[in-house]
Parts: structure tokens; C-alpha cells; sequence
């Protein structure tokens, strides 16, 4: 029912790299509840940014193989009550204020 928004991983990314702590501590000053712990350091957070817009922020921890990834991902039904651009936007905010508040720790 979710689907992943393709440019937020970057700005997460960035932001938080491989620390995970600092991921947690943002993701709590922005009202995230934890969801799920999954094998492999897989991590999921759920969020609801507007009304009838939740959203699930994924945290996959990286290894010697693969990088750290940290998708947003988007209920489907979004895109079926608000239209695009302001969706696109408010990636965009959501993306640099969590990334700030992480800065700001």
C-alpha cells in the first residue's frame, strides 16, 4: 500500500549515514513511532504528516556490500486525495527538516 518516494533516500542519507542513533533521536522529535525491528538492521517508522497522509520511513543499515538506505514511503491513497506538486513539496520539507533536526542533535 506504500509506495517510495525515489529522491528522499539521498537527503537521508546524507544526513544521517550509518548513525542509526541519530536517526532514532530525530525521528522522535519529529513524533515518529517506531514500528518494527527486522532481521538484518532493518528498522521501520511511521509518521502521519497531514491528514489521511501517513507515511512508513524505512532504515536498512549498510554493510561491506551495500550503503546505509533510508526510504520514505508514501500510503498510495495520497496521491488520490492531494495532488502532485504538493506532495513533491512536502517531500522536500519533510526531507530537509528531518535532515535539520538531526543536524541540530
Amino acid at each position: 500500500m506504500f509506495g517510495r518516494s525515489p529522491s528522499a533516500a539521498s537527503g537521508l542519507e546524507k544526513a544521517f549515514g550509518a548513525d542509526y542513533a541519530l536517526f532514532c533521536r530525530a525521528a522522535e522529535k519529529l513524533g515518529a513511532v517506531f514500528e518494527a525491528e527486522k532481521a538484518g538492521g532493518q528498522y521501520q517508522w511511521s509518521y502521519t504528516l497531514l491528514p489521511k497522509v501517513p507515511v512508513k520511513n524505512m532504515y536498512y543499515e549498510g554493510d561491506d556490500e551495500y550503503p546505509t538506505r533510508i526510504p520514505i514511503l508514501y500510503d498510495k491513497t495520497a496521491i488520490q486525495i492531494y495532488k502532485f506538486e504538493p506532495l513533491a513539496v512536502l517531500n522536500i520539507c519533510f526531507i530537509e527538516g528531518f535532515a535539520s533536526i538531526g543536524e541540530s542533535l
